[in-house]
């Protein structure tokens, strides 16, 4: 993560170069606290569930602001 951090933070931020990056780390999505030319977007997922399992669907509609979950775990 600490690499990812420097890549935008050190990096993109601070020369001011139009970015998309994308990543699993949501800690990173706090950069916008800091930085006010950073913006936080994400693609939600639909969430339905089949014999009690949670089950994930890609819903292909970008959203502004962080993504807060479900998160993915096995």
């Amino acid at each position: 993560m600490t690499l990812s951090y420097s890549c935008i933070g050190d990096g993109a931020v601070e020369t001011r170069t139009f970015t998309i990056f994308a990543t699993h780390f949501l800690d990173l999505a706090a950069l916008d606290v800091n930085h006010l030319e950073v913006e936080n977007f994400h693609f939600p997922p639909q969430v339905t569930y089949v014999d009690g399992q949670e089950q994930l669907s890609p819903t292909h509609k970008l959203r502004k602001g962080p993504y807060n979950g479900p998160l993915y775990e096995r």
